[in-house]
């Protein structure tokens, strides 16, 4: 070529001739081309309400991202694609361009998330909203159950497809029982006074409620109680079930038996003269006896056994 300005875009050794009155000068340049690549990575994805760096740690003169950003690396928060283009030391430039997806967080959630219960009642929840849950106790089941012993606030972690997460929490709260006791004055009652009176010695019951075992039944939270049985034989079980204002029970029962007393009459005359009325001598029982077996002894004036 014999211009004195050429273009190339081939490495290589060029040199230039140029003639003068005592000869030709010659000088030559080395040219060589420099590869400038960027490689921001593969494309990245978060969870919604996360954010992802992306970015190139290789030294550059300068940077200018599809954002308007002019920093090697930054955050982002949206789904798009971003480019990077930047300029070395010669002002060579290279661009890369990276794909940010945001995946939806899972909306977990607990049915029930709150419960009342009683001490010794159990639980059941279930969790929703994911496919893979962590709970505070340590299951990992998409329920629980368990009888807690205090009062507490459960914690469920959820994770969807994608890994994302978001929690739940449920509240337990375990009242206490109450604590029924009784105590029965008089176990062993007469027919002729069949009163059963009874102490409520019961803990923490805002209610009580006695069955006497007689068909009666009666609502009444005093300390003391008496009820009256009927004028005959048997046997009754008490019963007493108390309850809070929460609705939690507890029960207990006693037992007493009613008996009558020995009652008998022994007549002072009789006629054994073979008509329908008073032939034998004999006691006459009404109660509390049994009248084929007892003993009769009877004395004449004189303090004489003359019959057994």
């Amino acid at each position: 070529c014999s211009s004195d300005l050429i273009t190339v875009n081939l490495p290589g050794i060029y040199w230039l001739d140029v003639p003068n009155g005592c000869g030709t000068a010659r000088d030559s340049i080395v040219i060589s081309i420099q590869n400038t690549t960027l490689n921001l990575g593969p494309n990245l994805s978060h969870c919604l309400g996360d954010s992802s760096m992306i970015g190139t740690n290789a030294q550059f003169n300068s940077y200018l991202w599809s954002t308007g950003e002019t920093s090697n690396q930054v955050f982002v928060q949206n789904s798009g694609t971003y480019t990077l283009v930047v300029t070395d030391s010669i002002g060579c430039m290279a661009s890369d361009t990276i794909t940010v997806t945001v995946n939806p967080i899972p909306n977990i959630s607990l049915n029930p998330n709150f419960i009342e219960i009683c001490s010794g009642e159990g639980i059941y929840i279930t969790a929703n909203g994911g496919i893979q849950y962590q709970w505070s106790n340590g299951s990992q089941e998409s329920f629980l159950s368990e009888i807690p012993l205090a009062s507490e606030s459960l914690l469920v972690i959820g994770y969807n497809a994608f890994g994302c997460q978001d929690t739940a929490t449920a509240s337990i709260i375990v009242h206490p029982n109450p604590m029924a006791s009784v105590n029965l004055l008089n176990g062993n009652l007469q027919s002729d006074d069949p009163v059963a009176n009874l102490i409520n010695n019961s803990n923490g019951q805002s209610n009580s409620i006695w069955d006497f075992g007689d068909g009666t039944i009666t609502n009444d939270n005093s300390t003391n109680i008496s009820h009256i049985y009927p004028a005959e034989d048997g046997n009754f079980l008490i019963s007493l079930l108390v309850s809070n204002d929460f609705g939690c029970l507890d029960s207990t029962a006693v037992s007493v038996s009613v008996s009558g007393e020995p009652i008998y009459y022994v007549p002072n005359t009789f006629t054994p003269d073979g008509d329908e009325h008073n032939n034998t001598f004999k006691p006459v029982f009404t109660a509390g006896f049994d009248p084929s077996s007892y003993q009769l002894s009877i004395y004449n004036r004189w303090g004489t056994l003359i019959f057994e």
